[in-house]
């Protein structure tokens, strides 16, 4: 277990376990298509449908700000910043898919 989980030793954790943390998991990719989770895909597929976050939400059994949050990760991942954008970019990986 390391230093700052719940239930361990009490101690506040240190900057050399915070970094340990850090370096315990391999790098992941940041940005574009292959950083996206699995959940952030499927965001990706019903927004360009014309679909609220709510009607996301509904149909992805989740809220409409859990969809919000997803939509700001892949909005920061592909770097743009409106549903067009992403709709545009969801079209071009269609036609090069």
């Amino acid at each position: 277990m390391h230093d700052c989980d719940p239930g361990s030793s009490g101690r506040e954790p240190t900057c050399a376990s915070i970094a340990a943390m850090a370096t315990d998991r391999p790098e992941p990719t940041q940005f574009g298509w292959q950083s996206m989770t699995s959940t952030e895909l499927a965001v990706c597929a019903w927004s360009p449908e014309g679909l609220s976050n709510p009607q996301i939400g509904g149909r992805l059994f989740m809220s409409r700000r859990t969809v919000q949050t997803h939509l700001a990760h892949v909005f920061a991942k592909l770097g743009i910043s409106s549903r067009a954008q992403l709709a545009a970019e969801v079209a071009r990986g269609r036609k090069e898919g």
